[in-house]
């Protein structure tokens, strides 16, 4: 699945997905959603994916077939 990948400004553990055609828009994105996720940082890594960062691929599709991105709220493993 080709993507593209924000972190956010606010919170290190929080990711915003958009599809490939969608790259650097943001208007399919609520503003209180873009409110809270902060300034979007674009991961530019070839090697870093979604499946890389713990983000669940299969709720990433899902919300692509009802909406046109995905924010992951990604739990740090160590801090469980």
């Amino acid at each position: 699945m080709i993507t593209h990948i924000y972190q956010s400004s606010i919170h290190e553990n929080w990711y915003l997905v958009l599809p490939v055609e969608k790259e650097d828009d943001f208007s399919g994105v609520p503003a209180d959603v873009l409110a809270q996720f902060g300034d979007p940082i674009k991961i530019e890594s070839p090697d870093v994916g979604p499946g890389a960062l713990g983000i669940d691929l299969f709720q990433v599709r899902s919300d692509f077939d009802t909406q046109s991105y995905h924010l992951a709220k990604v739990v740090d493993p160590e801090a469980t």
